[in-house]
């Protein structure tokens, strides 16, 4: 199954998740750490103890900014601000259409800051998208 089949049979928390999994892959160039991203994974859970989403994106998007650095230019400066625009895409509500076009996104997105970190230029997406 392709990964666009995969995120159009997921549900709003999947769809979260597929999210924040590609955003995890790229904190480094969001000026984050391994911890950064923790408490946006915590309103996922599930339990009792989920956070509200809204609140814990917000707080989490004020941290990466702050910690946000100067790319160096070229690809990395590229990849930094696709990154950054996956932060800044992230729906306030972790529910309706605009969460699985946000996922849809965070998945292209990530699949193009590797290809221009791993030196791969121009492949195609669509094809690595539908393998």
């Amino acid at each position: 199954m392709s990964l666009e089949e995969l995120i159009a049979q997921a549900d709003e928390r999947g769809l979260a998740a597929s999210g924040v999994a590609c955003l995890d892959r790229c904190v480094p160039l969001l000026g984050g750490d391994d911890e950064a991203l923790r408490p946006l994974w915590g309103t996922l859970a599930g339990g009792p103890a989920d956070g509200d989403w809204g609140e814990v994106l917000r707080q989490t998007r004020e941290k990466l900014d702050a910690a946000a650095g100067e790319a160096a230019g070229g690809c990395a400066e590229e990849a930094a601000q696709l990154a950054r625009g996956m932060l800044a895409a992230a729906p306030a509500d972790r529910s309706g259409p605009a969460l699985r076009v946000w996922a849809d996104g965070c998945s292209a997105h990530a699949l193009r800051i590797h290809q221009l970190l791993d030196g791969a230029g121009d492949a195609d997406l669509t094809a690595a998208r539908s393998e």
